[in-house]
């Protein structure tokens, strides 16, 4: 009867539901996914729209200057030109839709990826 039972043990268990394939460690590496989301700041463009009544989608560098000026945060004329020089387009305006929409990375988690096998060099005779 042990004969019988050794046999039971040694046959092969039939799959259950889907059959997976079996990837050795080795040919996989884990890789972090990221993907690039455009993200606007509704309160910062409000504020923005505010003083744009035309709807032109742009001020004047020297409207922003008064603006910040405005702010109360104590910056020096030199600062807030400085500020606004970055900003400022080609033709002299502050696109402010192009400041309160940023781009932003979102993890999409970690992935395994196949090993990239490398190309076996075949000298030529």
């Amino acid at each position: 009867d042990k004969g019988g039972a050794e046999k039971e043990e040694d046959a092969e268990p039939a799959p259950l539901g889907e059959e997976f394939e079996v990837v050795d460690k080795a040919e996989v590496q884990k890789e972090e996914h990221f993907h690039e989301e455009e993200v606007v700041d509704n309160l910062e463009r409000s504020a923005w729209e505010y003083y744009d009544k035309g709807g032109a989608e742009h001020l004047r560098p020297d409207d922003v200057e008064v603006l910040l000026h405005n702010l109360g945060r104590c910056l020096s004329c030199k600062q807030v030109e400085a500020m606004v020089g970055c900003v400022v387009s080609d033709r002299r305006r502050v696109n402010f839709k192009k400041l309160t929409t940023h781009k932003k990375l979102v993890w999409d988690g970690i992935k395994d990826i196949p090993k990239k096998e490398e190309p076996k060099g075949e000298q030529a005779a």
